[in-house]
């Protein structure tokens, strides 16, 4: 889940889903996930009842691991090798009701703490006001689906969360939240000019100073009617203040008319910006195809087609998905070598003065160690580089209906961009589905590594109600138990997310 931006889990980092029914009044976000099966207990188990136990490719996470939510958010942070997970339903809850979660995660130790009783709310437009002067403790607010990106501004890392459901106010939210991720503050961020449209889980990407908002829907429900337009806030650093540049745009040809994006990840050093495709309700499945995925040329300010002349099988039959693009921070990369020169696979992006490094959840592979075997294209960047993308590609996790099976399990793609034009199929999905531990909802790519996000005991705990993997009903995915959930634990037996399925992409790239 998911990238230079949040990605939905399910979930990120991101995944693509759609607003669907409101069963109750109260239950302001109708489930955009499939539900989870068997996880009463906050276990998995084989066949035999055993704890399974990791493979080579699982590994656990340390520290506070945040709780085993539906539908939060993934932010990745590679300047400074973090990632941060936000928000999110707890599994067990009927009413979908969101919560405030706020968890950080060192790549380098994959090492989870709780941020969220730790932030400080703010008010930096009012500096005489009471909360700018005394600021204090105060959780974020509590938003189903929104829209959220890493923001870079003065060589400093920011979220930037736009829109979602205000569980609060019972309404979509239309304003943008700025979370200062190094002093660990958050306020509401004024926009000058007139204020877009409310909406639920838009695409959001920010490329430099501009932040770019793609769709999203009006309401939850059978017909959420989405919005097919896009929006561009600035921000002017000359006179500290953000505008809107752009406001509801209608999206122009040759992007069909109520054509909908799912997820949104820019390329080719923020020229462009990937455009994938989402869909109206849950029923149906998604279908990545030549004529549904486009560009946006944030120079030309104009759509384009972007997989039109690939060859190769595109993702098929998804319940959900996450994107990403891999990237490097300064300490993953080592010091380019006088004989090694770049090559158009390499992209350079953010100028230098990196503080930290950044990158996934992970502890077990230090980034640094680039195999020696790794071709010139992947390791060469200019001494001013912090961040470099290494290839034109974008990776594409989806989960897909897993054969002769009613499961689905996470697959991963890599869509090729041009020059190369091809779609991958790294063909995991089977040997993910055989661990029979709880893969459910979001990929992360960085350091050199893509990790797709679960859960897994701990220690021997009772047996669950029954299996671990998510079972297709229809067009929807059951998952058995649904109990209420009355306080703000992690549910189910205390699940959180605790283990990953890691691949080293460098590896692989070196291979091919």
């Amino acid at each position: 889940m998911a990238n230079n931006s949040f990605a939905n889990i399910a979930s990120g980092s991101a995944s693509s889903a759609s607003p669907r029914k409101r069963p109750t009044a109260r239950m302001h976000a109708a489930r955009l996930r499939p539900t989870r099966q068997f996880r009463a207990s906050g276990t998995s188990r084989s066949a035999n009842g055993a704890v399974p136990k990791p493979s080579q490719a699982v590994k656990y996470a340390k520290g506070d691991c945040p709780p085993y939510n539906d539908w939060g958010s993934i932010l990745e942070d590679v300047h400074n090798q973090k990632i941060y997970m936000f928000g999110g339903t707890r599994p067990d809850d009927n009413l979908c009701y969101p919560t405030a979660d706020f968890y950080c995660c060192d790549v380098q130790t994959m090492k989870w703490i709780n941020l969220t009783n730790s932030l400080i709310y703010r008010k930096p437009s009012d500096p005489f006001s009471e909360v700018e002067r005394r600021p204090a403790r105060k959780k974020l607010p509590r938003l189903s689906y929104p829209g959220c990106t890493l923001l870079r501004i003065h060589d400093s890392s920011f979220a930037f969360i736009f829109g979602g459901y205000d569980a609060s106010l019972e309404k979509s939210h239309s304003g943008a939240i700025i979370v200062d991720l190094e002093s660990r503050a958050w306020w509401n961020l004024p926009i000058e000019g007139r204020n877009i449209s409310a909406r639920i889980d838009p695409s959001v990407v920010a490329i430099g100073n501009k932040v770019y908002i793609f769709g999203g829907y009006r309401q939850f429900g059978d017909d959420p009617k989405p919005h097919n337009s896009l929006s561009i806030a600035e921000y002017l650093p000359d006179q500290g203040i953000w505008k809107w540049a752009v406001q509801d745009e209608p999206y122009s040809a040759p992007v069909p008319v109520g054509h909908v994006f799912g997820r949104a990840c820019p390329v080719y050093n923020g020229t462009k910006i990937l455009l994938t495709p989402g869909r109206l309700t849950d029923d149906n499945p998604i279908h990545f195809s030549q004529n549904n995925i486009f560009f946006y040329h944030t120079t030309h300010k104009r759509f384009q087609l972007a997989t039109a002349d690939f060859t190769g099988d595109f993702p098929r039959n998804i319940s959900f998905y996450s994107l990403g693009r891999l990237q490097l921070g300064a300490a993953t990369m080592p010091n380019p070598s006088p004989a090694r020169t770049a090559s158009s696979h390499l992209e350079i992006h953010v100028p230098v003065q990196s503080k930290r490094p950044r990158g996934r959840p992970r502890k077990y592979a230090p980034a640094a160690e680039l195999p020696a075997t790794a071709p010139p294209a992947l390791i060469s960047a200019p001494a001013t580089a912090s961040v470099v993308s290494v290839s034109s590609s974008v990776y594409v996790c989806a989960w897909v209906p897993v054969p002769n099976t009613e499961y689905i399990a996470p697959e991963v793609w890599q869509l090729h961009l041009s020059p190369d034009e091809l779609v991958e199929c790294m063909g995991v999905s089977q040997k993910i589905s055989d661990l029979d531990c709880d893969f459910q909802g979001c990929m992360t790519v960085s350091g050199g590594r893509l990790r797709i996000l679960g859960t897994a005991p701990v220690a021997v705990a009772p047996t669950p109600s029954a299996g671990t993997k998510r079972r297709r009903l229809g067009g929807e995915v059951d998952s058995g138990s649904e109990e209420d959930s009355e306080d703000d634990g992690a549910g189910l037996g205390g699940a959180t997310w605790n283990i990953f399925f890691d691949i080293d992409l460098l590896h692989t790239l070196s291979q091919t």
